[in-house]
């Protein structure tokens, strides 16, 4: 099959060197280089550049250019793709618990079938909880562009090749899709969506976007127009923005984002005609070297970080931090050298389709039908707990207040509804309440997450708007005739509307005008106590310190208790005036976690946590006195 080759820019082989270091740098040293996950938004525009000036240097039809596309795609890509994850799965099978090892095989089949940055979504996000110990979660972005190469070729092939018949500029189309995205991911953000903008295509086209109306916009030849004074002057500003945003702590990732998308942009844009310091640096043997290798760089260090954290546990070292970077260069070369060489220049299709079938085979025979130990140990008991706190379907969302509502629990023939308000603790409870309310009654959680539910004290000025919106959307419908108030009481400062900075006795102050505006709205409110919780994700380090000999099991169960006078000094205050104001309808819960001497986390049968905070979704139906108090409010 013939088609023009592109002229080779090794710039963009040392652009996509400082894109992988910078990602790999991050997830080994996260604290000197905090901001390296922009990395993977310069790969994204660089291969939207890339994709778009290969499909307008085809010169066959329209179904033979999406053919010679695809087959190049897939040796380019799955054959280092499919042996990686072949490879990573064996290592895991070794390493890892039962229930961990459970779910990296979730992982694998989201990774083989392309929708892997979904899964990460629903899974939880990116930067927090666990993550760093799920070994395919860098495979989002993968996806994403395995997504964006399924969609956009097609598309931009319809107007590429059907010019004279649409009449339709594709830089037209492609500007709109580029401008529509954007807009949507500012939504998200906007909507308190940070997650989804941050994972899903839809949100991330406009990275692409960019890259490929560079490459359309290069066709005119439009920036050989500039001057030589000119291009240097902006290709330098380019770089300048790039490092910016790589090291600066001024900005959020939203702003940073927008940042590292122009720099990325303009360097593509301006770095070809260039001859200077900088661009001899972007050409060098070592930087067109590492980026040669980024893809395989790309996929081996992620794994090899997460098995390193998930033996240490709680630090590596940085020695082996820096021995971990060496092996993912090692891996990394063998995987250019041996695979993706061979599979893009050498072999035909058809190796590369036995290759792919090969890797498929072995890990369904050996992780799917072969059963593991299924012995049973404290350590695999207690990881069960490990990042199981409720999450909403998607389907049960609606718009509501500042962002969203979901709908737990619907009632065919009634309009009453509960409503439950607060922070992630509100998601905490929503299986809970549902299971202790009638059945005539609607449940609706009304979340705000990372921001308390209080409307005249908060974490920011942005969570005071928004738990202002949500409760007004709460008082003004008169479906609602109870509202359920359960949000984190942990936090040592908060801020008024006037931005003064208060301590955390005010908070006590800020949920008591919360409940008078709630019930001079005659609505019932219901409140959870705080609760004693470990400060340390129990669940996630104890079976970890088991499994490697770093803990005895007599030493790890004496982790789960502390001293209930540890828990009174903060909470003996709160727990009485609340009780007295509120009397029934203050749902004790610490009372389900306490005796007279401790508090517990869990015990040898269970963890009650699933994080650092949240009480594990299997382990609400132990809150037995809270089930009790609920039950007696309402079915009176």
């Amino acid at each position: 099959m013939s088609y023009t080759k592109l002229l080779y820019r090794p710039e963009i082989d040392g652009l996509r060197a400082v894109a992988v270091f910078s990602v790999v740098l991050f997830h080994f040293f996260p604290t000197i280089l905090p901001n390296g996950f922009l990395g993977v938004d310069i790969f994204f525009v660089i291969s939207g550049f890339l994709i778009t000036s290969q499909l307008i240097n085809y010169n066959q039809s329209f179904f033979l250019s999406l053919k010679i596309f695809y087959i190049r795609r897939i040796k380019r890509l799955f054959p280092a793709l499919f042996v990686f994850l072949t490879i990573t799965s064996i290592f895991i099978s070794y390493f890892y618990l039962k229930i961990d090892f459970e779910r990296f095989k979730d992982s694998l089949i989201a990774s083989y079938s392309f929708w892997a940055n979904i899964y990460f979504w629903r899974d939880g996000g990116y930067f927090g909880g666990d993550n760093q110990l799920k070994p395919l979660l860098h495979i989002w972005s993968l996806s994403v562009e395995e997504q964006f190469y399924l969609l956009f070729p097609g598309f931009l092939l319809i107007f590429l090749k059907f010019k004279n018949i649409s009449k339709i500029p594709a830089i037209l189309p492609v500007f709109i899709i580029t401008i529509l995205s954007f807009f949507l991911w500012v939504y998200m953000h906007k909507i308190d969506g940070k997650s989804p903008a941050f994972f899903l295509l839809p949100t991330r086209t406009w990275q692409f976007g960019l890259g490929s109306l560079l490459a359309l916009i290069n066709v005119s030849k439009f920036f050989t127009s500039f001057s030589n004074v000119n291009n240097k002057i902006l290709f330098i500003l380019s770089n300048i923005i790039i490092f910016v945003a790589l090291i600066s702590k001024l900005f959020d990732r939203q702003i940073l984002t927008i940042i590292i998308s122009i720099g990325t942009f303009g360097f593509i844009a301006f770095s070809s005609s260039q001859n200077n310091l900088f661009i001899n640096f972007f050409k060098s043997r070592i930087a067109t070297f590492l980026g040669k290798i980024s893809y395989s760089l790309y996929l081996y260090h992620w794994p090899i970080a997460s098995i390193l954290n998930y033996y240490f546990v709680d630090k590596i070292s940085i020695f082996f931090s820096i021995l971990g970077i060496l092996f993912s260069l090692i891996f990394a070369n063998l995987s250019f050298v041996f695979i993706e060489n061979n599979f893009r220049n050498r072999l035909s299709f058809k190796y590369c389709i036995m290759l792919l079938f090969g890797c498929l085979l072995f890990n369904f025979s050996t992780n799917f039908l072969i059963k593991n130990d299924l012995s049973p140990s404290l350590a695999n008991s207690w990881s069960i707990a490990k990042g199981k706190h409720f999450r909403c379907e998607l389907s049960s969302y609606r718009p509501y207040g500042a962002s969203k509502a979901c709908k737990i629990k619907n009632a065919e023939k009634s309009e009453e509804v509960v409503v439950l308000i607060g922070n992630s603790h509100a998601q905490m409870y929503a299986p809970l309440v549902s299971e202790n309310i009638p059945n005539n009654l609607n449940l609706l959680l009304v979340p705000l997450n990372s921001c308390l539910p209080t409307t005249t004290i908060n974490i920011s000025q942005k969570c005071l708007e928004m738990a202002r919106t949500n409760l007004n959307s709460v008082l003004e419908d008169d479906n609602v005739k109870t509202v359920i108030i359960s949000t984190t009481w942990y936090s040592d400062s908060y801020i008024d509307v006037y931005n003064n900075k208060l301590n955390k006795s005010s908070l006590k102050k800020s949920i008591t005008e919360l409940i008078k505006e709630i019930q001079n709205k005659d609505k019932s409110v219901i409140l959870f106590s705080p609760i004693p919780y470990p400060g340390k994700d129990l669940a996630n380090i104890l079976p970890r310190k088991l499994k490697f000999g770093f803990l005895t099991e007599e030493q790890a169960v004496q982790e789960l208790k502390i001293l209930r006078s540890a828990y009174n000094i903060y909470f003996n205050d709160i727990n009485s005036y609340f009780e007295k104001i509120l009397g029934e309808k203050y749902i004790k819960v610490f009372n389900d976690l306490c005796d007279e001497l401790y508090c517990y986390y869990g015990n040898k049968q269970m963890l009650y946590f699933s994080d650092q905070n949240h009480i594990w979704s299997g382990a609400l139906g132990q809150l037995y006195n809270s089930k009790k108090q609920l039950r007696s409010i309402f079915f009176k």
